[in-house]
C-alpha cells in the first residue's frame, strides 16, 4: 500500500488501513455529505440523533491511541 491510509474511530479505538483492512459502508447522503466537504477538511463523523453537538464534539477531538494522529 502507498503512503496514504485511512484511520476510523469506533468509540475509544482507532483503526489504521495501513495495518489492517477497512471497509466504509456509505449511504447516498454520506457522499454527498463528503463531497461537499472543504479541501482542509479531513474528519467525517456520523452519530446516533440522541447525542448533543457538544458530546458529538468530544467524540471527535479526544484522541485515546496516543500513537495515531488524525
Amino acid at each position: 500500500m502507498g503512503e496514504s491510509s485511512v484511520k476510523i474511530k469506533i468509540r475509544n479505538k482507532i483503526y489504521d488501513s495501513s495495518e489492517e483492512p477497512l471497509m466504509l459502508i456509505l449511504s447516498d447522503k454520506d457522499k454527498r455529505n463528503i463531497i461537499k466537504m472543504n479541501k482542509e477538511d479531513t474528519k467525517y463523523c456520523v452519530h446516533p440523533d440522541f447525542m448533543k453537538r457538544f458530546e458529538v464534539a468530544e467524540f471527535i477531538n479526544k484522541m485515546e491511541d496516543e500513537n495515531v494522529t488524525l
